[in-house]
């Protein structure tokens, strides 16, 4: 068991927050942005370390991070501002999506006994495709609310649901190239692979889509980590 390795990965986390606090208060962008700033370089430290940590290790780190996130939520429920970032809780809208986004990778290292692929697949979908989403269906995106629907389907839907086009659509774009990639397309050309890739992203899409609280960053990466190790 490497300790100081799993130690390095933790302190990563300090420095992200070191970074993106910083961020925050230099520069001051767009709150999406700055939040999401943090999401990316939290996934490219989680992706990383997959490459290092073996089974043990990881759950340690992914454990500990997530008490981290969880304490930091609750942190920010009872404002103890200190231990809740401006950088990540900048938007108005309640969202548990900082204490899921380490679970859903240790749920998935657990119940996978650490499939590789199917964790870096997992992890690079919120890393890359959701992140982006947010950022440019926030700034640039028209605004789907749950008045845009029927009435009959309204009472189906989250009362909160706040989406674009603009961010579903790079959603699936990437989320399309990373399945394509994970199912071995860009090296067989196979066709099954290429739909079964444009059928598991299209799934992923519409469930980021409807999923609100940030649920989507439990779902989609175990989601996708199931279609990898079950159809791809």
């Amino acid at each position: 068991m490497n300790y100081l390795l799993i130690l390095f990965f933790l302190l990563g986390f300090a420095l992200i927050y070191l970074i993106a606090e910083f961020s925050k208060k230099v520069f001051n962008p767009h709150p999406e942005i700055s939040r999401k700033t943090g999401h990316i370089l939290s996934g490219i430290l989680i992706f990383s370390s997959s490459f290092f940590l073996n089974k043990a290790e990881i759950l340690i780190f992914l454990f500990v991070t997530f008490l981290g996130a969880l304490f930091s939520r609750i942190s920010k429920e009872k404002k103890w501002k200190i231990f809740a970032p401006k950088s990540i809780y900048s938007v108005e809208r309640k969202s548990f999506g900082t204490p899921l986004f380490p679970l859903a990778f240790l749920l998935i290292v657990f119940f996978t006994n650490y499939n590789l692929d199917a964790f870096r697949f997992g992890v690079l979908i919120l890393t890359i495709p959701d992140a982006l989403a947010s950022i440019f269906g926030s700034i640039y995106g028209k605004k789907i609310t749950i008045k845009n629907f029927d009435e009959k389907l309204q009472k189906f839907l989250p009362k909160n649901l706040e989406k674009s086009f603009l961010g579903s659509s790079i959603f699936f774009i990437f989320t399309f190239f990373l399945a394509l990639f994970f199912s071995g397309f860009f090296q067989t050309f196979s066709l099954q692979s290429f739909f079964i890739s444009f059928i598991a992203s299209a799934i992923l899409t519409d469930v980021e889509f409807f999923t609100t609280y940030g649920l989507d960053n439990l779902f989609l990466p175990i989601l996708g980590a199931g279609f990898l190790i079950y159809f791809f």
